[in-house]
């Protein structure tokens, strides 16, 4: 059995882009070889700029979306919605059909 390094599939589609790169392939042929987005070529190769190889290994963690909405903005919410209580008003988005 071969031992040796495991990458993500993420990881070596990062290290392809790379390769493109070097090899004097265009951001627009990256994208068509790839399916990826300028965007996403661009933030890559920075990024491998920055940090190396390391830095096309691992996620970067990424802002969190907008904060949750409090739990009295939902109970309003839900009684406008609903005309019931909050606890009733839960119960019944529980149980309705999706």
């Amino acid at each position: 059995m071969r031992q040796g390094i495991s990458i993500t599939v993420d990881a070596a589609a990062r290290a392809r882009l790379i390769l493109l790169t070097a090899d004097g392939v265009g951001t627009s042929g990256i994208e068509r070889q790839t399916g990826k987005d300028k965007t996403c070529v661009w933030r890559w190769q920075e990024r491998f700029i920055r940090e190396g190889v390391d830095g096309l290994l691992r996620d970067k963690t990424r802002r969190p979306g907008k904060p949750p909405l409090a739990t009295t903005v939902i109970d309003v919410a839900l009684t406008a919605m609903t005309g019931q209580g909050t606890s009733q008003a839960r119960a019944t988005l529980r149980s309705s059909p999706k």
